[in-house]
C-alpha cells in the first residue's frame, strides 16, 4: 500500500484580494494532514473511503423551479476531479490504467466531520495526486503536482486563487499570487493536459518565506466552520457594482502584503504584527462594503484578548467562522492567553493547535526526501561499475574458513558495511529511520542518522532520530551534525542520541545551491574543537561530491583518521537543491563532483605519515 500525505494550511494575510492576479497573500502550511492511501483492488471493483466525510451534508439552492447542488464543500467532488486529471496526465504518459482502491484520513476535521478551515478540500486533492502518481510509478516535480491539483481543485470550486493548494504542495511559509484563470481555461480547451502542465502560467508566482527567530504562530478554532466558496461568489457578484472601492481595497491589501513580506525578509516581526493588524482592519472594511461576515463574534473576541496579551491577531481565510491567528513575539504572554480563551469558552475543541506549524528546515527535510526520490534512476552509471575485482585462481582457502565480519568502535559487526546517512528530522524521515534501523539490527550493520543540527533549534524533532535506537537498542548508531555545529551542542546531540561515533558532514556545493543555504566555508576550526570536545569517534564525510586530495591532506595534518570519501554516483544534492530554485539555476555545479572511485585514487597519492 502506498500512502502520501499533504498539510492543510492557514492564510495569514491577503484574504480575497488574492483572488485577483498581481495580489500576493502569506500562508503557511501546518503540521496536520489529510493522508491517502492507495492499493490495487483485490476483487473486481474499486472503493474510495473516508471515515470523516461518510456523513457530509449536501448543500442546494434553487434556480426558478430546479433543485441545484452544491457540492464545492463536497471533500468526494475533489477526490473524484483529482482522479479524473491525473488518470487522464497518466494516459498520456501511456500508462496503462488499474482498479485501486483509495483510503482517506484527515487530521484536518474534527471526529463529526467538522472542518477547522485548514484547507481539507485543497489537501485531499493534493494528497489524492500525489497517491495516483505514485502507485503509476510517476515521479514528478511539485510545480507539476501543484498546477495538476490547481486544475483538479478549481474545476470543481469555480473560483479560489489555488494558493491553498501551493501551501500543501510547497509546505512551510510563502507568498503566493494567483495565475490568470480565464488563460488557464482556453489552454485547457486547446492543448492537451501535459502540455498545459508544462507550460509557465501567466501572473503565477510563490516564493517561500523563512520567519524570524521569535516568531509564535498561534491558532484559534472559532467552532464554525465557514463556507469558502459561497462566501467569494457572494464577493464576486458584489465587485462589479463596487468596483472603485473594490480597487482601493486590492491596492491596499497589495501594500499590505508586499510590506508584511519585507518583515519576513528583514526578519522584522514588528513590521509583521503591524501589517496583520492592518489587514484585519481592511477586510472588516471589505466585508461591510460586500454586507458579510467574516469576523463574527467568537472571532472578535478571540482577537480581543490575543491583542490584551500583545499578540497581533486577526481571522484567517474567508472568515465568516474557522480559525483566528495570533503572530506572538517574546513580549505575547501566550499561555495566559490561551486560558482566557479558555475562561471565555473560545477554541476549546480545537485545543489552539499551537506551535504545529511546520518549520522551514523541517519542510527542507521532506523535499530532499521527495526530490531524492524523484530522481532515483536504478540504471544511472556508477565509477564503480568499471572496477574489476582481481580474485585469486588459486585461493588456497576454503569458503567455511573465510568471514567478512569485521570491528568497528569495539564492536563486531557481519560485515564492513554501514547504511549511511539519509534523513531526520520530519514526519517522513520518522518512518524512514525507524524501518532502516530495523535493517541494521537485524543485519548487524552500523547505521548513520541524518544530519540532527535541526535539534539546537528545534527539540521536538528528536523523535525522528530516536527511533533508531529504539529500535536497534545494541548496535551501532552515528549521529551527524554541520561543520558549524557548535562543540558542546554537538556533544548534546551524541547524548541524546546514544551515538557511538559522530559524523561531521562537509556540503559545501550543496549550501551554494541551496536557496537558504550557507555562504561562509570556513570550517577546519570548528571541526578541531568539536572533535576536541566531544568523547565519542568522529568521521569526517562529504556529502556526495567527494573529497578532493588537498582536502583530505589538510584533515589528516589535522589529524582526522577516520574520513569518508563520500563520492559522487548516488544522491545528488546539487541536482536536489537546483530543483528547489525558483530563479537562477546553478546547473553547472550538478557535475562537479568526484565519483568514490576517482577520490580512492587520488587518496592513494598522500603519504600515509602525512
Amino acid at each position: 500500500m502506498i500512502t502520501e500525505q499533504a498539510p492543510g494550511k492557514l492564510y495569514i494575510a491577503g484574504e480575497y484580494a488574492v483572488l485577483e492576479q498581481n495580489c500576493p497573500a502569506i500562508l503557511v502550511a501546518v503540521n496536520e494532514f489529510v493522508r491517502v492511501s492507495i492499493a490495487k483492488s483485490t476483487g473486481t471493483s474499486g472503493l474510495i473511503h473516508s471515515k470523516q466525510y461518510s456523513q457530509d451534508s449536501i448543500h442546494w439552492i434553487r434556480k426558478g423551479n430546479q433543485m441545484v447542488i452544491d457540492n464545492r464543500d463536497n471533500p468526494f467532488e475533489y477526490i473524484l476531479s483529482a482522479i479524473n486529471f491525473t488518470e487522464r496526465f497518466c494516459l498520456e504518459q501511456k500508462v496503462s490504467m488499474s482498479l485501486y482502491d483509495l483510503h482517506v484520513n484527515s487530521d484536518l476535521d474534527s471526529a463529526d466531520g467538522k472542518k477547522y478551515g485548514l484547507g481539507s478540500s485543497a489537501a485531499v486533492t493534493v494528497a489524492t495526486v500525489k497517491a495516483i502518481l505514485n502507485f503509476y510509478g510517476l515521479h514528478c516535480t511539485k510545480d507539476l503536482i501543484f498546477k495538476l491539483s490547481a486544475i483538479s481543485h478549481y474545476s470543481v470550486q469555480g473560483n479560489g486563487s489555488a494558493g491553498d493548494i501551493a501551501a500543501s504542495v510547497y509546505g512551510g511559509w510563502l507568498a503566493y499570487q494567483t495565475f490568470d484563470k480565464a488563460w488557464l481555461k482556453k489552454e485547457l480547451a486547446t492543448k492537451s493536459l501535459s502540455e498545459v502542465l508544462n507550460e509557465a502560467w501567466p501572473g503565477l508566482k510563490i516564493q517561500l518565506l523563512t520567519p524570524p527567530e521569535g516568531l509564535n504562530l498561534v491558532i484559534g478554532w472559532s467552532q464554525k466552520p465557514a463556507s469558502t466558496s459561497q462566501l467569494v461568489d457572494k464577493t464576486n457578484a458584489k465587485k462589479k457594482f463596487i468596483k472603485t472601492q473594490y480597487d482601493t481595497f486590492l491596492d491596499e491589501s497589495r501594500k499590505c502584503v508586499l510590506d508584511m513580506i519585507k518583515g519576513f525578509n528583514e526578519k522584522n516581526i514588528s513590521l509583521i504584527q503591524k501589517q496583520i493588524r492592518l489587514n484585519r482592519q481592511l477586510l472588516k472594511d471589505f466585508a461591510s462594503l460586500n454586507h458579510i461576515a467574516i469576523e463574527i463574534p467568537r472571532l472578535t473576541k478571540l482577537i480581543n484578548i490575543a491583542e490584551q496579551f500583545n499578540g497581533a491577531a486577526k481571522t484567517s481565510g474567508a472568515g465568516n467562522g474557522d480559525c483566528g491567528i495570533v503572530i506572538a513575539d517574546e513580549k505575547t504572554d501566550i499561555e495566559e492567553m490561551k486560558n482566557n480563551w479558555r475562561k471565555n469558552e473560545l477554541s476549546s475543541s480545537l485545543n489552539c493547535l499551537v506551535g504545529k506549524i511546520m518549520s522551514q528546515r523541517s519542510q527542507r527535510k521532506e523535499e530532499h526526501l521527495a526530490l531524492a526520490k524523484m530522481f532515483f534512476n536504478s540504471n544511472k552509471d556508477n565509477d564503480f561499475n568499471h572496477v574489476h575485482l582481481i580474485r585469486p585462481a588459486l585461493p588456497e582457502s576454503a569458503v567455511s574458513r573465510d568471514s567478512i565480519s569485521t570491528e568497528m568502535f569495539g564492536h563486531t559487526i557481519s560485515a564492513p558495511f554501514f547504511i549511511n546517512a539519509m534523513t531526520g528530522g520530519s514526519d517522513t524521515s520518522y518512518t524512514i529511520n525507524q524501518r532502516l534501523a530495523k535493517a541494521a539490527a537485524a543485519e548487524n550493520i552500523p547505521m548513520a542518522l541524518g544530519s540532527a543540527s535541526i535539534l539546537e533549534k528545534e527539540i521536538d524533532q528528536i523523535k525522528s532520530f530516536e527511533v533508531a535506537r529504539q529500535e536497534n537498542p545494541d548496535g551501532l548508531i552515528f549521529a551527524n551534525v554541520n561543520p558549524t555545529t557548535d562543540p558542546k551542542v554537538a556533544q548534546k546531540i551524541v547524548d541524546a542520541l546514544d551515538a557511538n561515533a559522530l559524523q561531521i558532514h562537509l556540503n559545501s556545493v550543496q549550501e551554494a545551491v541551496m536557496p537558504e543555504g550557507d555562504r561562509d566555508f570556513h570550517w577546519i576550526d570548528n571541526l578541531k574543537e568539536i572533535r576536541d570536545t566531544v568523547d565519542v569517534p568522529i568521521i569526517i564525510k562529504e556529502v556526495g561530491m567527494g573529497i578532493d586530495p588537498e582536502s583530505l591532506r589538510t584533515l589528516l595534518i589535522n589529524d582526522f583518521s577516520i574520513i569518508d570519501l563520500g563520492g559522487s554516483g548516488g544522491t545528488n544534492f546539487a541536482q536536489i537543491e537546483n530543483e528547489r530554485r525558483k530563479t537562477q539555476k546553478l546547473n553547472f555545479l550538478e557535475d562537479i563532483g568526484l565519483s568514490t572511485v576517482k577520490t580512492l585514487l587520488a587518496a592513494r597519492t598522500i603519504p600515509v605519515n602525512k
